[in-house]
């Protein structure tokens, strides 16, 4: 039997009896580095990332991290002078919100504003329902003048025929 197949054997192996949770801590850990078959590793999902075999999801995870570097003098004093330059922004937009006009002056006049535009609202409301009020007696007005008219016309006629059939008569 050839060794990549020892250690595809092994590794299942071993994946089983984890799960079944037998006690490895009696034995020596063995460390697996690149000296073996890359093609086997590959088939078995795991990648070689700075010659240590990983599984692929947890090369993922391992990207993600952050690594600690080392700060140079050069870049901790540009940082220094960058976070001074932003305590001098704060404190000037610090300075200028003190020396503003003070906003509880403004209340009293926004108040007075939404209350001013309440009562608009309310007599745009009150005109709008004078409006269909004059809408509804206008169009009441007009059925009645038509009916009126159509009335007294018919009546005009009626009585015109009237008058027609007595003079014929005599």
């Amino acid at each position: 039997m050839n060794a990549s197949a020892r250690l595809l054997y092994g590794l299942l192996i071993s994946r089983i009896m984890v799960d079944t949770l037998v006690d490895f801590s009696g034995y020596k850990h063995v460390e697996i580095s690149s000296t073996y078959d890359s093609r086997t590793f590959s088939s078995m999902c795991y990648t070689l990332v700075g010659n240590q075999w990983y599984k692929k999801d947890s090369v993922k995870e391992r990207v993600e991290t952050v690594r600690v570097t080392k700060v140079s003098v050069d870049y901790a004093s540009l940082l220094l002078k960058d976070m001074k330059d932003v305590k001098a922004r704060l404190l000037t937009i610090e300075d200028g919100l003190k020396t503003n006009i003070d906003v509880e002056k403004h209340h009293p006049v926004v108040d007075g504003l939404k209350q001013g535009v309440s009562t608009i609202n309310k007599l745009i409301h009150q005109v709008d329902n004078l409006k269909a009020r004059v809408d509804f007696f206008n169009t009441n007005l007009t059925i009645f003048v038509q009916t009126s008219y159509s009335n007294f016309s018919r009546n005009v006629e009626h009585s015109y025929n009237s008058c027609c059939i007595m003079f014929s008569t005599q």
